[in-house]
This record gives C-alpha cells, sequence and structure tokens, in this order.
C-alpha cells in the first residue's frame, strides 16, 4: 500500500503484495477455524466490546499517523520549515499527549471507560477540524494551528488508553495476551495503511493542491473520529464497571 504512490497500481511488486497479503490471511483464517488451540481464537470478534474496541484503535491510529505524515509533508514542502522547525511544530502533540495519558487512569476511574472513549474521539474530531479550518493555508501560522496540534492528542491521549483497558477487560484472563497483541496488530495496520492512503492523497502535486488535500485529509479524519465515538457508544466498546477501572 506504501509503494503504489511510486510505483502505481500496476506494478507487479504492488498486485503481487496485495495478492500474497489476501492468500496468506485467507489461509490463516481457515487453519485458526479449524485447529484445537488456535493462536487467534475467531471467537473473540463475537465480543462486541473487543470487536468495537479493536475497529476504535485502527480508526485512531490510521487518522493519527495519517496526519502527521501529511502535516510533515505541508510544512515542508509547502510552508518551507526545516526539519528542526517541522519537529518543534509538533511539540504540542507530544506534551499534551503525555499530560492527557496521565489523567486518563485516574479520570476513567470517576467516568468510566466509554465516556472517555466517546469524549476523547469527539475532543480529537474538533481538533481535527480546527486545523483544517484555521491552520492550513498560505498566510496560517503556529498559533492558527496550536488549537488544533493541541486537541488532537488530548482526546486521543484520553481515548487510547481507555480503549486498551476495555479490551483487556472485556476477554478471559487467560487471552489477555492474546487481546493485546490482536490491538497492537490491528493499529499498526491502521497507521501503515492511513500514511499510505493519505500520503496519496496529498502527493505530486502544486502548494494548492497539497494545501487541498492536506484539508481533505483532515475533514476525512473528523469524520472518522466522529464515527469511532458511535463505535465506543454503540458496541458497548468502553462499557465496564467503575470498580474494574480503579
Amino acid at each position: 500500500m506504501i509503494e503504489v504512490q511510486a510505483l502505481g497500481f500496476s506494478s507487479l511488486l504492488v498486485q503481487g503484495g496485495f495478492v500474497l497479503a489476501f492468500v496468506a490471511g485467507t489461509a490463516f483464517l481457515l487453519v485458526e477455524s479449524r485447529v484445537r488451540a488456535p493462536m487467534l481464537p475467531l471467537a473473540l470478534f463475537q465480543n462486541m466490546r473487543f470487536s468495537g474496541a479493536v475497529l476504535f484503535g485502527v480508526l485512531a491510529n490510521f487518522t493519527y499517523y495519517g496526519v502527521i505524515f501529511v502535516l510533515s509533508f505541508y510544512l515542508q514542502n509547502v510552508r518551507g520549515c526545516s526539519v528542526l522547525e517541522t519537529g518543534l511544530t509538533f511539540l504540542p502533540l507530544t506534551g499534551t499527549a503525555v499530560i492527557s495519558n496521565i489523567a486518563s487512569g485516574p479520570l476513567a476511574a470517576r467516568t468510566g471507560l466509554r465516556v472517555l472513549m466517546v469524549g476523547g474521539s469527539l475532543i480529537g474530531c474538533t481538533g481535527y477540524s480546527l486545523l483544517g479550518t484555521f491552520g492550513i493555508s498560505d498566510h496560517a501560522t503556529f498559533i492558527d494551528m496550536l488549537p488544533g496540534l493541541a486537541l488532537i492528542p488530548i482526546g486521543m491521549g484520553l481515548a487510547v488508553p481507555a480503549m486498551t483497558t476495555s479490551i483487556l477487560s472485556s476477554v478471559e484472563r487467560h487471552q489477555a495476551g492474546t487481546a493485546s497483541a490482536v490491538l497492537n496488530t490491528a493499529r499498526q495496520v491502521g497507521g501503515a495503511t492511513g500514511v499510505a492512503i493519505f500520503g496519496a492523497i496529498v502527493a505530486n502535486g502544486s502548494s494548492v493542491a497539497i494545501m487541498g488535500g492536506v484539508r481533505r485529509t483532515l475533514a476525512i479524519s473528523a469524520v472518522l473520529l466522529l464515527t469511532s465515538s458511535a463505535i465506543a457508544f454503540w458496541s458497548r466498546a468502553g462499557w465496564v464497571p467503575l470498580a474494574q477501572t480503579r
């Protein structure tokens, strides 16, 4: 997926990669559905809390890492920022994420996981919307970008620890390692897919086209996080008795 933009979908390497992934994935599912002691019990995905939280993780990583990639592209290729300046621009993404991650645990004990997953998604959605509306233009300053850059990691920093706790609490204790591995794999796939798709949207264009592409990726991210909040609410992904979060 990452090489589609560079090589084109007609490339045998690209097509072969998709075919290999499909064949290997199908074979894996067939084996896992038949063996007595599967590495990945497929019955886990019949649990709506588990499946909802995993999908939540995919969408969260898809948007976050995809947007970081295209913002780096925008700052360096459109705004003319150096690598150092680009890195410094991203400091709010790190600083507010640290604070919200620390706050997530105590807040979960007070409000429950579901509130943090839904609320964090909505905060992140607001951040993407503000960044796309006010932070991407020829004349936008760092101050214009700051509200969006701060709100996105605040939302994700609140939601992601709650999502992890929700997944681990939705399975039997002996399945915790498997559940954690599924979540990690799903989030990595989400991040790689976000970079590939968002990168394809903004690459190989004029400055105006790149800015338009970045705005589209931010709009897509806002919609996906809005979807994530609905998933967390309707799938009961974040439903855990308060006593279990303390």
